[in-house]
C-alpha cells in the first residue's frame, strides 16, 4: 500500500497569515519542493533547519490546501503549543518542512466523485476539488461545520463548484450533518472523505452497495514517514490483518481496507463477526 518516499527537508518562509474562519490560512514560499497530490501532507516547524533544534521539537503534520510550485498553502486550526506558535508567525519568518508526504486520493470521473469533509477535514478537499474541476470532471462537494463562524469563506471561495455547506447550529447552509444528505437512495459514486473518526464511521453505514470510498484519516504523527511507528492503524491483509502506518501507507485509505475497533480496542474481522 505504501508508495515512493520522495520527500525532501526544506527551508521556507512564511509569505502570508491570516483568519479565515476558525482557521488559520498559511501561505509559505519553500524553493524544490516536489509537486504535492491533493491528500498529501507536509511535516512543518518554524525555524531554519540547520539550526538548533527548536521549541517544540517536533514539526506538526499539515494537509495540503493548495500547492502551485514553490508554493504551499495550508489551513490549520490552533490545537496545542506547535499550532499556537505557528499562528503567531509573521511574514518573512523560517520554515522547516518535510514533504510531501503520504498516500494522496485517486482521481478518476467515474464513478462520480462525492467529497465529503468535516472541520480540520476540508482542506485536501479543497485541493482535490481544484484539481478535478481543472480536469474538467463533475464532482459533488459537501462540507460540514459546528458553527457557521468556523467557516473558511477565503478558502472556499477559491473553488469552482459550489460547495453544499452544513452547520450544526443551522446559521449556515443546511442545518445538520453531510452525512444525512447521502442517506436514502442516491446513485453510486466514489466518497472521498477527510473528517473526524465518527463522520467517517456514520460515511460507511450510508454507502450504497459496492460504492467506492477513500477515507483520510487523522492521527498524531511524529516523524511522517513510518519509522517511529505512532500512527499505526490496523489494516486487512486477506484473511488477516497488520498495523500500517497512516502517515506513508495513509493518510488516504481504501475504506474496505480498514479493520474496525471496538470499544475495548480489539481488532474485529467483519467476515467472521468477531474481534482478536
Amino acid at each position: 500500500m505504501s508508495g515512493e518516499l520522495s520527500a525532501a527537508y526544506r527551508s521556507g518562509r512564511v509569505r502570508a497569515l491570516k483568519r479565515d474562519g476558525l482557521y488559520y490560512h498559511l501561505s509559505m514560499e519553500a524553493p524544490g519542493l516536489a509537486p504535492s497530490e491533493p491528500g498529501a501532507f507536509f511535516m512543518i516547524g518554524l525555524g531554519e533547519i540547520e539550526s538548533p533544534a527548536p521549541d517544540p521539537l517536533l514539526m506538526r503534520p499539515m494537509s495540503v490546501l493548495n500547492h502551485d510550485g514553490d508554493f504551499v498553502d495550508i489551513l490549520f486550526k490552533v490545537v496545542g503549543r506547535g499550532t499556537e506558535l505557528l499562528a503567531a508567525a509573521e511574514p518573512g519568518d523560517s520554515l522547516r518542512l518535510l514533504g510531501p508526504l503520504g498516500r494522496p486520493f485517486s482521481r478518476a470521473a467515474q464513478p462520480q466523485p462525492i467529497l465529503v469533509g468535516g472541520g480540520a477535514g476540508v482542506p485536501p478537499l479543497c485541493f482535490l476539488s481544484r484539481r478535478l474541476s481543472a480536469e474538467g470532471i463533475a464532482h459533488r462537494v459537501l462540507f460540514g461545520f459546528n458553527s457557521a463562524d468556523d467557516v473558511p469563506d477565503s478558502a472556499l471561495s477559491k473553488l469552482s463548484q459550489e460547495p453544499e455547506i452544513f452547520t450544526l447550529d443551522g446559521r449556515r447552509g443546511q442545518k445538520g450533518h453531510t452525512v444525512a444528505a447521502l442517506a436514502g437512495d442516491r446513485e453510486a459514486g466514489r466518497i472521498q472523505a477527510c473528517g473526524p473518526g465518527p463522520m467517517l464511521e456514520a460515511l460507511k453505514k450510508v454507502r450504497q452497495p459496492g460504492e467506492a470510498m477513500e477515507l483520510s484519516l487523522e492521527e498524531r504523527m511524529a516523524c511522517g514517514m513510518g519509522f517511529c511507528r505512532g500512527c499505526v492503524r490496523p489494516v486487512a491483509t486477506g484473511d488477516d490483518w497488520r498495523y500500517a502506518t497512516v502517515c506513508r501507507e495513509g493518510p488516504v485509505f481504501d475504506a474496505d481496507d480498514l479493520v474496525d475497533v471496538n470499544e475495548a480496542g480489539e481488532v474485529c474481522l467483519q467476515e467472521e463477526g468477531s474481534c482478536g
